[in-house]
């Protein structure tokens, strides 16, 4: 699987896997990696149902922008505000991810990869070792638990999934923790539009 992860790494940032490199790698490793689909979000927009949420995507596309003191992982403007593995740590950080102690997870449940700590990426449980998730702001897959690229981590932690209501009402409270003074009134004005 060290082999797998690896050449995954390589891939571009996209997180698109053409259907030749799969089989190609396939025939290599024999993963059970399969292509579910494309989608515009990302992976923790995807698992945790924020993909048509409007309030969040308002937010990302407004030009508000995060403290630069705040690391992004992100190949996209490293200052906008989304949903991102950094919105993970936070929800962590909170206890607003709650982990499955002790217990075996469940489908729909969700898994976090991480090193070192910091949240590396974000899927859904189908059963105890498959995941389906986005790769970077590429396509759906669904994979083994260990079937992922590299660079992700090799730590994994499961929570129990957060409803798409609660998720947006963490957002908007990691938004106003991040973002630039000078763009505090801007986010503020927009939530409160949001609401009327």
């Amino acid at each position: 699987m060290k082999y797998l992860r690896h050449e995954l790494s390589q891939l571009d940032n996209s997180g698109n896997l053409n259907l030749r490199t799969l089989e190609q790698l396939k025939s290599k490793y024999g993963h059970s990696i399969a292509f579910l689909g494309s989608l515009n979000c990302n992976c923790v927009m995807y698992a945790l149902c924020l993909t048509d949420n409007k309030l969040h995507d308002k937010i990302a596309r407004s030009g508000i922008q995060r403290k630069n003191t705040i690391e992004c992982r992100s190949d996209d403007n490293p200052l906008d505000i989304f949903a991102d593995t950094l919105f993970v740590d936070y929800c962590l950080q909170n206890d607003y991810l709650k982990e499955i102690p002790g217990s075996e997870p469940g489908s729909g449940d969700i898994v976090i990869y991480s090193c070192s700590g910091s949240c590396r990426h974000i899927g859904k449980l189908l059963s105890e070792e498959k995941i389906i998730s986005k790769w970077g702001v590429g396509n759906l897959y669904k994979h083994g638990l260990n079937e992922v690229p590299a660079s992700y981590g090799d730590e994994h932690t499961y929570t129990k999934p957060i409803a798409e209501h609660e998720a947006i009402n963490y957002f908007v409270e990691y938004s106003k923790s991040i973002v630039v003074d000078d763009h505090k009134e801007n986010l503020n004005t927009l939530i409160d539009q949001f609401k009327e």
